[in-house]
């Protein structure tokens, strides 16, 4: 990665990632607490889900942060990142 520059294509994987994990847990039945445990598998696989997505939170983050050194040697925060237009979305 070049200083200074997040890589949008990284960024956008992850949040779709995110997008997935997230549709996976709204598949599950989540109609009632009874529905939900009365497989126990639904409790593994929305902890797997819920885990991946907050990695790939954790992962844009350190993207950006990584991407963002450089940049006149001032750390900016997420927010400021967030709120730049960058044409990624």
């Amino acid at each position: 990665m070049v200083p200074g520059k997040a890589n949008q294509r990284v960024v956008a994987d992850r949040l779709d990632w995110v997008q997935r994990m997230l549709d996976e847990i709204r598949s599950l039945p989540l109609g009632s607490l009874n529905e939900f445990a009365g497989d126990r598998r639904n409790i593994g696989a929305a902890e797997s889900c819920l885990r991946r997505a907050l990695e790939a939170l954790l992962d844009v983050g350190r993207h950006l942060h990584r991407g963002n050194r450089g940049c006149g040697g001032r750390k900016r925060c997420l927010r400021e990142l967030a709120e730049e237009p960058s044409g990624m979305y």
